[in-house]
């Protein structure tokens, strides 16, 4: 008969495997510093990108002010031309 050559694992073995396949704290920390770094870039990048958004809104709210502005201007004089002609038609 054949003996059983294999070792049995002990809880300390599994713990010993699989300590060897996480990262280390400071290697942990420096991936959070590297995430950290990009979280920031990307923050910076958002900042940027709001501001330019205000600017646009500010912009297109003086262009709907003017396109308004000049409608109604439109809107009026064609008001008296239509009050002139009504005046030149018999009734």
């Amino acid at each position: 008969m054949m003996k059983n050559n294999k070792k049995e694992m002990t809880i300390d073995d599994l713990a010993v495997i699989i300590a060897k396949t996480l990262p280390t704290k400071d290697e942990m920390n420096e991936k959070f510093r590297e995430v950290n770094k990009r979280i920031d870039k990307v923050e910076l990048r958002l900042e940027a990108l709001e501001e330019r958004m205000d600017e646009i809104e500010k912009r297109l709210d003086k262009i709907e002010y003017f396109l308004i502005s000049q409608q109604a201007k439109r809107i009026e004089r064609l008001e008296l031309e239509i009050d002139r002609v009504k005046k030149l038609l018999p009734a």
